[in-house]
């Protein structure tokens, strides 16, 4: 290993199949926005309907409780996901630049986007095992 003044940890070799792999995640990164737009308006349908509609009133606090915070809830997961999207979009152009103009500067770039859309991913997943959760002890409490 050889020691000098540089600030590389190491140096990756870019080939023409790596960088097929790179255009083709970033086409798969425009998939994924079109597919998350669909599920943000359809999360945003949701989260009207469910200020719209009235729930009955279960008598039971927990119930009623559920009832108002899971719009909000869904509403949470909705914006966490809608800057998920950003941060992906984000790394589409990056790796795109990053290519085209050959600059290691853009492509670290492209993995900061990464890191920041894994931790916007793990605040989204989080919100969705509450909801789950909830919805769980609702069901044995309720339904069954």
């Amino acid at each position: 290993m050889e020691k000098g003044n540089t600030d590389e940890l190491f140096s990756i070799k870019l080939n023409s199949e790596g960088t097929r792999h790179l255009q083709k995640f970033a086409v798969l990164v425009k998939a994924y926005l079109a597919i998350g737009m669909i599920f943000t308006t359809l999360a945003l349908v949701d989260f009207t309907l469910a200020m719209k509609i009235k729930q009955a009133d279960y008598g039971d606090s927990f119930m009623n409780f559920y009832f108002k915070i899971y719009p909000f809830l869904s509403l949470s997961v909705t914006v966490l996901f809608i800057i998920q999207l950003f941060y992906y979009r984000q790394i589409g152009i990056e790796v795109k630049k990053a290519i085209l103009h050959t600059d290691e500067h853009l492509f670290n770039s492209a993995l900061s986007y990464l890191t920041k859309s894994m931790w916007v991913a793990i605040g989204g997943t989080v919100f969705s095992v509450l909801f789950v959760f909830a919805d769980i002890v609702i069901s044995i409490k309720f339904r069954l």
